[in-house]
C-alpha cells in the first residue's frame, strides 16, 4: 500500500474509536446517577453484567487500539508538517496516551464492578442494610 492509502486508514481509525465509544455506551442501559443509593448501583451492575462487559471490551479493546493507532498517525502527520523540531507532535502524542490511560482505568473500574458484584453479595448487603428489631436476631 502507498502512503496516501495508509493515511486514509489512519484517519478512519480515529472515526472508528469514536464509533466504538458510542457503541459501547449504547450497548449498556443508562447507568444510575451518582446520587443513587449504593444498592441501586450494585443492582445495575448485577443485572446488566453482560452488556456492561461487552461495552467495556468494545470500548477498551477495539477503541483503545484504534485510538493508539490514530495517535501514532497524528504524531507522524504533525512531525512531517511541523517546523518546531517535533515538539508539537510529541506533546500531542503524550497527551493522547495520558487520555488513553485514563479511559482504560475508567473501563477497568466498570469491568471490576460488573465482575465483582454477584447476587450473593447483593443479598448480603441488603440483609446488612435492613434494621433488625433486636440486636440478637441478626
Amino acid at each position: 500500500m502507498d502512503d496516501a492509502r495508509w493515511e486514509r486508514w489512519a484517519s478512519a481509525t480515529g472515526i472508528g474509536f469514536v464509533a466504538a465509544l458510542v457503541a459501547a455506551y449504547a450497548i449498556a442501559p443508562r447507568p444510575p446517577k451518582l446520587s443513587d443509593p449504593a444498592i441501586t448501583v450494585a443492582d445495575y451492575f448485577t443485572h446488566n453484567q453482560s452488556s456492561v462487559l461487552a461495552g467495556t471490551v468494545l470500548a477498551a479493546g477495539v477503541g483503545g487500539v484504534m485510538l493508539l493507532w490514530w495517535l501514532g498517525s497524528l504524531r507522524l502527520f504533525l512531525r512531517r508538517r511541523g517546523s518546531d523540531a517535533g515538539r508539537l507532535s510529541a506533546v500531542a502524542f503524550g497527551s493522547g496516551l495520558v487520555a488513553l490511560v485514563i479511559l482504560m482505568q475508567i473501563f477497568a473500574i466498570r469491568a471490576a464492578l460488573a465482575f465483582g458484584l454477584s447476587g450473593r453479595s447483593i443479598r448480603r448487603s441488603r440483609k446488612a442494610s435492613t434494621p433488625s428489631p433486636t440486636p440478637w436476631t441478626r
